[in-house]
């Protein structure tokens, strides 16, 4: 008798499309590459084989007919069979993930007398041909790892016959053969495929090697790969679960957890704001910040960002769903960026994303949510109380006129303070600073479909990521869908990876978050009919200034700004195996990219309060700013392995070219005679004084490189690399440079002394040296450019003004990389360190300077001085703890970084920009002095807090471009309760002056770094990564913009009331608050900074998997994060000025059927 099973699939296909306007090309080239795309899917999925579908078994002394049970479960096979051949086997235990059927099926079956056949998704079983039978031949043997420790679960298949059967927990095994001819094939996740010929033998013991194409043991260059083995640089590599253990969905600050060099800089502007793009430095600033507005368009510190071969903004990365990523190397030195030329000067980050893998078709599902708090921690305010108290001690109820002269006035102030008082007493005391903030929830849903075989294999990705921020109304949505495909013909392998992006990201209408900081705490929120006041103070003729509360323009105005893009990139290669180690890879992309931002300010906001009247009909403005950038890039890439004997040889040939156009137009509109009329078609005219405005800029760059990596007896390493790229963004008498570098190492573990010792697995030293480059500059920068004068002309022609001045010797902007390391693994991989020693010379650096309009001109570009940046870099992780039978590992890990920045020589025009910036200074103080002789923090016509007493940015030869400038402090003096100050001689003044100002401190840490642990037990795993700064200096604008120089009309810091100068005799650190003479940038407001804080905490549980395969899943994990939880520092000054920073508690559902 026969029994029949069967198992019914249903599948689903859908497609989405992004919302939204664009382009009519962006949408003619996503409907003609989506069609293409699934003309090809359509086919390709109804023809899917899946016989090597991967099982995970987990059966003890089970019988075969339980065997082909689980097996029915977990594919699409149905089985046909005897029940009374089947009853006869014996029982079986199989403990494996990753086997195959084919696997499972010759174990459970070998020397039955039974043999199987697939016909369609039908597996029949039947009885074996004799042949084999005939001739019992038994082979036995054992597997082992490169440790010497046994692997179970191996799967070992006789090749040609459909026989086979995996190791046993001990790692032997026994099977039975036709012949000593045939050849055995051993195969087992995370090891290479290993063939072995019997040739006689009955006895065959393997050993597995592990396979270098898994992350972290391949070095990805974005061109080529190399294995870590023989690389001489200075690389990080990063696996996709390792990114997950930190975040789930910011790659960028996952990255940093993980090697020291790459640092995102903290921006205590704009804080947690989801729409503004990170600063990133990898081993420090090899550029000098900026000294003009061309930055806004690009950093010159930033590293090159590789996505799948092809260079990408920084805000595709930002953008990118985490869940796609399926790996990422920082590459660092020269040997590893050399390849890069032009663009490698500050590092490269390549990422690569997952490629489909064969099977039938599968459906991987990701679900997070995440809470986010606005961290107001940092903010110590006065409530109302004290802020009319220290408002009374700083005589802003007191008249300062003669005393015959001060009466009306003086009641004007009684009656002011006492309206004050009684709402105070009253129990008015509002939270500004809670009003524009919100708790906010998040949510991303990813979703990846794919399947195929050995010669097709496609997938389909989803993403939608709606992220709140903790601002009221701002975000960012993200929209994304793609399709991949490859196709292999015989040697040669076809991809295509379509991906279109959408993302719409509100800024948030409640406007700048220290606005309401400023905010007294005795105003109320809303008037009697409960809605919100925009006015809280209205002027008078006593000084009083304004104030308005944002809070009505944001509930009741239809006010908006935000910005929002489409991005369409196709990436296509061809990958040709043109002979045995001889390869040939060509690969195209293109990007288009559509921007636009759009702000409207209603007639009836803040803004145009006060307007006169004959300006009425010019209430209201629209600004509107569109951009379209087009990116083609393309890479053409020879490579050769061979080995012979001992040698092993990998040279690698090629060239690339790339063009990218952006065309910026905006304008501004204004007179807009209703708040709902909000369309900038009711703009009355272009805003008074301005005219449409924008740029073009058109780049190429055109390269050829080469390289050659040696390795003897995998013991000596030796590679070179060679470039020379050619750039339009130089001057003509410089517009090509070679770019190069060389480096050794020595694998010491493989020498003959080494090999015996089984505590030690890994000692390399490596160095190198080279020479790259850095272009991230405005286009047009080596140019002269003009202005056309449009508001006037001349007999029916128009002139034009000299915009930036050209420079035809422009040179290239170069740094001469040196680095040496080591790499050590001790005690079977549990102790694990790696450490470099860099020292980076750059030259040449280029910088856009603005300079004052009567020259004629408004800004130049030149080569204008040397820097250096030296340090270490140390990374060390351990396996603390391990108990396989109970799954229970401890790891710990820690990493950090030295870096030293030295500025080794100016041009003179740097020079001279220092000694403008002094003068500047200078004239600034002596401007702000009144009629009395001093200076006035309330002084008629300044708005509230805006009197600057920050450091200027200054570069002298010797010093770091982080230095902090201020003259030198000694204290209030507590006589006269006045600041004195040291001059550049070192004598002590009552005066300040810029040209004393010396270097007080350094605004880099001297360590920093991370460190944590990685903790299994069971399906549980734990995550703690905490993050340390060392060493540095920070200036404190806090102190001395919300205390010192406090305008207490509005509210400010609590240390306004302490540690004051009141009386003579008294030592205090700060001057009195009845002095309104204004505090300049001084070493008092320097402090020492050394914070520590826990970045991200994480807790996962894999399901188990028999739980979770009952409902119809293969996978299914949930997880839990909590990032930026709590900080400590020594420096206590307020974070996220123009907007909060934020505490978030994630939740994360994977899984995959």
């Amino acid at each position: 008798m026969y029994n029949f099973n069967y198992k019914s699939m249903k599948k689903n296909r859908e497609l989405m499309c992004p919302d939204g306007r664009g382009t009519p090309k962006i949408y003619k080239i996503m409907k003609l590459s989506f069609l293409m795309m699934f003309m090809l899917l359509w086919q390709v999925s109804a023809s899917s084989y899946s016989q090597s579908t991967k099982l995970k078994l987990e059966l003890k002394n089970a019988s075969v007919k339980e065997v082909l049970k689980a097996i029915s479960h977990q594919s699409e096979f149905t089985f046909i069979y005897n029940d009374e051949e089947i009853l006869e086997l014996d029982q079986v235990s199989i403990d494996a993930e990753g086997v195959t059927v084919e696997t499972v099926l010759n174990t459970c079956l070998n020397n039955s007398g039974l043999s199987w056949e697939v016909r369609d998704e039908v597996i029949i079983i039947k009885p074996a041909q004799r042949a084999i039978q005939q001739q019992p031949i038994i082979v036995k043997g054992k597997v082992l790892d490169e440790q010497g420790l046994p692997v179970p679960g191996v799967n070992i298949i006789v090749l040609d016959y459909n026989t086979g059967t995996i190791t046993s927990a001990d790692g032997t095994y026994e099977l039975r053969v036709p012949d000593l001819k045939v050849t055995l094939k051993y195969t087992f996740i995370g090891f290479v495929d290993q063939e072995v010929a019997l040739d006689g033998k009955t006895e065959i013991n393997v050993t597995l090697q592990t396979e270098v194409s898994e992350i972290g043991d391949v070095v990805v260059t974005g061109y080529y790969n190399q294995t870590k083995e023989s690389f001489t640089g200075a690389a990080t590599t990063i696996s996709a679960d390792k990114l997950q253990e930190v975040s789930n969905t910011n790659v960028l600050q996952a990255i940093q957890v993980f090697d020291p060099s790459f640092k995102i800089m903290e921006n205590n502007e704009f804080g947690s704001n989801p729409n503004r793009m990170p600063e990133i430095e990898v081993r420090g600033k090899a550029s000098f910040p900026g000294l003009s507005e061309s930055e806004i368009r690009s950093n010159p510190n930033q590293p090159t960002f590789i996505l799948d071969g092809f260079e990408v903004s920084i805000e595709k990365i930002y953008d990118l769903d985490i869940n796609r990523i399926a790996g990422v190397t920082i590459l660092k030195d020269a040997s590893a960026t050399a390849i890069y030329g032009s663009r490698a000067a500050n590092g490269v980050v390549v990422i690569e994303t997952k490629a489909p893998e064969k099977g039938k078709l599968r459906v991987n599902y990701t679900f997070d949510g995440t809470v986010s708090a606005p961290d107001l921690s940092d903010y110590e305010l006065l409530d109302a109380a004290e802020k009319l108290e220290a408002e009374r001690l700083a005589g802003l109820y007191t008249s300062e006129k003669p005393a015959g002269d001060s009466y009306n006035e003086q009641v004007r102030f009684d009656q002011l303070y006492n309206q004050n008082l009684q709402a105070v007493r009253s129990g008015v005391n509002t939270d500004w600073i809670a009003q524009p903030v919100e708790n906010s929830f998040s949510h991303k849903h990813s979703l990846f479909l794919e399947g195929g075989d050995d010669v097709i294999r496609y997938a389909l990705e989803g993403n939608y990521n709606d992220e709140k921020g903790v601002m009221k109304g701002s975000g960012r949505k993200r929209y994304a869908l793609g399709s991949m495909l490859s196709y292999r013909f015989k040697n040669v392998t076809f991809k295509n990876h379509l991906t279109v992006t959408r993302v719409d990201a509100p800024e948030s209408p409640y406007g700048n978050f220290s606005d309401y900081a400023r905010l007294n705490p005795y105003y109320k929120l809303k008037d009697e009919s409960g809605r919100y006041y925009q006015t809280l103070r209205t002027n008078d003729d006593y000084g009083t200034p304004e104030q308005y509360s944002g809070l009505y323009d944001a509930t009741y105005l239809s006010n908006e700004n935000g910005s929002k893009y489409t991005n369409v990139t196709n990436n296509f290669s061809i990958d040709w195996m043109l002979l045995e180690g001889l390869r040939l890879k060509g690969n195209v992309s293109f990007q288009l990219q559509n921007d636009k931002s759009e702000t409207f300010k209603s007639p009836n906001s803040i803004e145009f309060l006060n307007t006169p009247e004959e300006d009425f009909n010019l209430r209201g403005s629209y600004y509107v700013g569109d951009q379209e950038m087009f990116l083609l890039d393309g890479n053409l890439v020879l490579s050769y392995f061979k080995q012979i004997n001992k040698h092993f040889v990998n040279a690698v040939i090629g060239g690339n070219i790339q063009e990218q156009t952006i065309d910026f137009e905006d304008y501004t509109a204004e007179g807009f005679a209703n708040d709902r009329l909000s369309h900038v078609s009711f703009g009355a005219q272009f805003k008074e004084g301005s005219t449409p405005g924008g740029f073009e800029e058109t780049s190429r760059l055109a390269g050829a490189f080469s390289n050659l990596n040696y390795n003897f007896d995998n013991r000596f390493l030796a590679d070179a690399s060679l470039r020379i790229d050619g750039s339009s963004k130089f001057g003509k008498n410089q517009r090509t440079a070679p770019f190069w570098s060389a480096g050794i190492g020595w694998n010491i573990h493989n020498e003959a002394f080494f090999k015996d010792n089984a505590k030690v697995n890994e000692v390399r030293l490596r160095a190198n040296v080279g020479e790259t480059g850095g272009d991230n500059f405005y286009a047009y920068q080596a140019l002269t450019t003009y202005q056309y004068i449009t508001d006037r002309h001349y007999r029916f022609n128009n002139g034009a003004n000299i915009k930036a001045l050209g420079n035809e010797d422009l040179r290239w902007q170069t740094t001469m990389k040196r680095n040496a390391g080591i790499d050590i693994a001790l005690f079977n991989s549990r102790l694990m360190l790696s450490g470099n020693y860099y020292y980076d010379t750059t030259k040449d650096l280029l910088t856009q300077v603005s300079i004052a309009p009567s020259i004629g001109f408004s800004s130049f570009t030149s080569n204008m001085g040397d820097v250096l940046n030296k340090g270490i870099e140390v990374n060390l992780s351990g396996t603390v703890y391990k108990n396989s039978e109970r799954r229970i590992f401890v790891n710990l890990f820690a990493n950090m970084r030295h870096n030293i920045n030295e500025i080794q020589q100016i041009s003179d025009a740097l020079k001279e920009y220092n000694k403008a910036a002094a003068e500047n200074q200078n004239k600034e103080v002596a401007d702000q002095i009144d009629s009395s002789g001093e200076s006035n923090i309330y002084r008629e016509g300044d708005s509230a807090n805006m009197i600057s007493a920050a450091p200027v940015l200054q570069f002298n030869e010797g010093e770091s471009i982080y230095a902090i400038y201020a003259v030198r402090s000694l204290g209030i003096d507590p006589v006269s309760g006045k600041e004195v100050f040291l001059d550049r001689n070192g004598n002590s003044t009552m005066t300040w002056d810029a040209r004393d100002q010396v270097v007080v401190g350094e605004a880099q840490p001297k360590y920093e770094g991370y460190f944590g642990t990685n903790t299994d037990i069971g399906n549980f795993s734990f995550n703690l990564s905490f993050n340390y700064r060392l060493g540095g200096q920070i200036y404190n604008n806090t102190i001395i913009d919300r205390v010192e120089n406090a305008n207490l009309y509005n509210n400010v810091d609590r240390r306004v009331l302490e540690q004051r100068w009141t009386q003579e005799g008294d030592v205090k650190p700060y001057k009195s608050i009845a002095d309104r003479s204004i505090t300049r940038a001084s070493s008092r407001f320097v402090e020492d900074e050394n914070t520590l804080s826990l970045a991200s905490a994480r807790v996962s549980y894999t399901l188990n998997q028999n739980l979770v395969q009952n409902i119809g899943l293969r996978h299914m994990k949930l997880s839990v994060y909590m990032n930026d939880i709590f900080r400590i520092s020594t420096v206590k000054m307020e974070r996220g000025l123009s907007y909060p920073f934020a505490r978030s508690v994630s939740f994360s559902l994977q899984t995959n059927f």
